[in-house]
């Protein structure tokens, strides 16, 4: 763009370009600039919720019934269950609420699944077990009261609890050493663990619900058994039990029986089941995917009328996930941030800067015309760019320590739908422009730049005015800008036909990645040119092809071509075998049996004839052609291209065999049949082992050695070639057999 006798220029920092940063304070430099990483500490395994750090579920969840997930509230007196329709959580069938009759809960603690698909609740409060059958639809067992005497569980009986006056206050009493039951673990054989809080003890409960022992938990050699919450079964069929109190976990045998006691989350994390449901330490609820489609709810009022659809769902529907709070109730968005996303693992740094490198503009007084970005600034976070100009380079250091008052600050509210932003410079004219960044964020998110454009001189349409509307460099820098938000218009449209070059050069016209769809220059600019490119070849590969089109159409048709063409392709050189080339004949007076010559006879072809080529597997039919021309037109239009490439999954090469024959379809004559190999390097004396090809010496073969070589993998000892005449055995004189005397 041409304004007066300034070019306006641009200069573009992104990570291909590489980032001119000098110095920089808790930021990230890779393919953008954003806040450098905080990890997170993993939750401490030994949780009584037993998330084991977040390796598993809560104990207070389950997921049974074709996936239908059930959960404690917090009081431990309801049980609520998803409804993936309505996206809601609702009161569970037959457990009705706080109490102590059968199907109510008080404090109950612990959810698990057994293998005949129960559900199984710790009814810790009410010091029972219940067990509910979905198939039944009812509580089929109800294991409990016990308490333990002389190492045995004995039923007992709750007494009700009397207030001052004598009356019953609902509540009941248990008699001193009842069991306390807080997890409860299906093991095999239909059998149950049972964690007992009060009496620091493992039981084993039966089948039919009756009593069968206790584990033998404590370390032989060390602590015994604590208080134990909470039951996981592990990977390798050991259960970890979660002690109160405790930081570490003990590890169990399949018998009960103790192993070790873990500490490290490291040391527990490859032998833990994947969470059924993501849940984080403070008891949010996760849920994803969505059941796709509307959803509403239409009733009938005392008439039998139908009401107006109600709409069910709370949440948008483009929103992925869903969040639900400990006690099942939804965690909505608001207007501005509808959607709502489960924290990272990994947090950032709340405030980091970065200053660049001076920027030279190469001119001496240079004012600096316009900064473009390009990012994202997620909701909570915070990007500020300042600029600072001289006319002579600044240490890094000097740059760093320089008073806030010599920075020209402007702060980013918000990146356009485009994720693009742009503003004025008004830092002093200078040669030099440093840039500093500044990114802040709570935590969770980070603003992220991906792309800075700038502009400058600055050609601003003010200069067309009499210079008497500014009088003094404050009229006239308020004037410069005032005058820049028209030149901002009208740039849009001369940037247009700055850009129009680019898309001309196969180099830089604007592509979509390899396989997606989207805006693609680069297959407009090769249909002028008569090129068929497709979507799913390598985005470089294209370019490649597209530039060198030209010298392709000279060369098309020929051997040159078709090599230069799959090579463009696939970046590898090819090898392209001529058959009329591997023609050796005896000339009439001067041939000789050997190397360089060859004797032919009807095998040549071996076309079908009575009394000579007549059995089935010897003779082919061929319809066409003299057969006395027959020696000549077995070589004759025919080629092979051999490409090497490194070795890979048997797909791609399948998929890069079915794009060459396209490609060389394109290339080759018409009248000539090529065969296509695609190979891997690989070394096999007489099976088309060809030196640089399909062949690549790595190291000097060692010796072998009489008495002292051992054969095997490294060492083959190969048999003598079986020699057999005609095009089925593939032996022919002076090609692959040779006489001698």
């Amino acid at each position: 763009m041409t304004a007066g006798l300034d070019i306006v220029r641009r200069l573009v920092l992104d990570a291909r370009l590489g980032w001119p940063a000098a110095a920089s304070f808790e930021i990230a430099v890779g393919d953008e600039i954003r806040l450098a990483d905080h990890p997170v500490a993993p939750d401490p395994i030994a949780d009584p919720s037993n998330r084991l750090g977040g390796l598993s579920g809560p104990i207070w969840a389950a997921v049974f019934r074709a996936g239908a997930l059930v959960i404690l509230d917090k009081e431990g007196a309801r049980l609520l269950a998803f409804d993936p329709c309505d996206e809601a959580f609702h009161p569970f069938a037959c457990f009705h609420g706080p109490g102590s009759s059968i199907g109510a809960l008080r404090g109950a603690r612990g959810l698990a699944v057994d293998a005949a698909g129960r559900l199984v609740i710790a009814d810790t409060g009410n010091r029972r077990v219940q067990v509910y059958d979905p198939r039944l639809s009812r509580i089929t067992q109800v294991i409990g009261p016990f308490r333990a005497e002389a190492g045995a569980l004995v039923p007992v009986s709750p007494a009700p609890e009397l207030d001052p006056d004598g009356l019953p206050t609902g509540a009941l009493t248990y008699p001193t050493g009842t069991w306390e039951p807080t997890a409860a673990l299906p093991r095999t054989g239909a059998m149950l663990w049972v964690a007992d809080r009060a009496g620091q003890a493992i039981h084993r409960i039966d089948p039919m619900g009756r009593p069968a022992g206790q584990l033998d938990a404590d370390d032989p050699a060390g602590r015994p058994l604590g208080a134990p919450v909470a039951l996981t079964s592990l990977a390798d069929g050991s259960v970890a039990v979660i002690e109160e109190g405790e930081a570490s976990v003990r590890i169990l045998d399949p018998q009960g029986r103790f192993v070790e006691d873990v500490a490290l989350f490291a040391e527990l994390e490859p032998r833990a089941f994947p969470p059924v449901v993501a849940v984080d330490a403070d008891g949010s609820i996760w849920i994803s995917p969505r059941v796709p489609g509307p959803k509403q709810r239409i009733r009938r009022d005392a008439t039998g009328r139908c009401t107006p659809c109600e709409q069910v769902r709370r949440v948008p529907a483009h929103c992925p996930v869903l969040a639900f709070d400990r006690d099942g109730a939804a965690i909505l968005g608001d207007a501005r941030q509808p959607c709502l996303s489960r924290a990272p693992a990994r947090a950032f740094a709340t405030d980091g800067t970065l200053y660049t490198t001076p920027l030279d503009s190469r001119r001496s007084g240079c004012v600096w015309d316009r900064i473009a970005l390009t990012g994202r600034l997620p909701e909570g976070s915070r990007l500020t760019v300042a600029s600072f100009t001289a006319e002579g380079v600044w240490t890094a250091d000097e740059i760093a320590t320089l008073p806030e008052a010599r920075w020209t600050e402007t702060r980013l509210t918000a990146f356009d739908h485009d994720g693009t932003w742009n503003a004025a410079i008004r830092s002093a004219a200078g040669r030099y422009l440093w840039l500093r960044l500044r990114l802040s964020g709570d935590g969770a998110a980070s603003p992220s730049v991906s792309r800075i454009d700038l502009r400058y001189p600055r050609n601003s349409l003010a200069r067309h005015l009499p210079t008497a509307l500014a009088p003094d460099p404050a009229s006239h820098d308020f004037l410069e800008r005032f005058m820049d938000l028209f030149g901002e218009i009208r740039s849009g449209y001369t940037e247009i036909l700055d850009d129009i070059a680019g898309l001309f050069d196969p180099c830089a016209t604007p592509t979509a990645p390899k396989g997606a769809a989207g805006r693609d220059f680069l297959d407009w600019l090769g249909g002028w040119l008569g090129l068929t490119l497709e979507r799913n070849w390598p985005v470089e590969a294209r370019r490649r092809l597209v530039r060198e089109a030209a010298r392709l159409y000279r060369m098309r048709g020929t051997p040159e071509g078709v090599k230069r063409h799959v090579e463009l392709y696939t970046g590898i050189q090819p090898q392209l075998i001529e058959h009329f080339r591997l023609r050796r004949w005896m000339a009439l007076g001067q041939g000789r049996l050997g190397a360089d010559t060859a004797l032919w006879g009807p095998e040549a072809a071996a076309r079908l004839e009575l009394d000579a080529y007549d059995q089935i597997g010897r003779f082919v039919l061929v319809d066409s052609g003299d057969p006395l021309l027959d020696p000549f037109n077995v070589f004759a239009h025919r080629a092979t291209l051999i490409v090497a490439v490194p070795p890979g999954p048997r797909a791609e090469r399948e998929v890069l065999t079915a794009t060459l024959e396209r490609i060389v379809a394109a290339a080759a004559p018409a009248h000539v049949a090529v065969e296509i190999r695609v190979v891997e390097p690989d070394f096999v004396i007489g099976c088309g082992a060809i030196i640089g090809t399909t062949t690549r010496l790595r190291c000097e073969p060692g010796r072998v050695t009489l008495d002292e070589t051992e054969l095997g993998p490294p060492v083959r000892l190969a048999g003598a070639p079986r020699f057999q005449l005609g095009p089925r055995g593939g032996a022919r004189l002076g090609t692959e057999t040779h006489l001698t005397g």
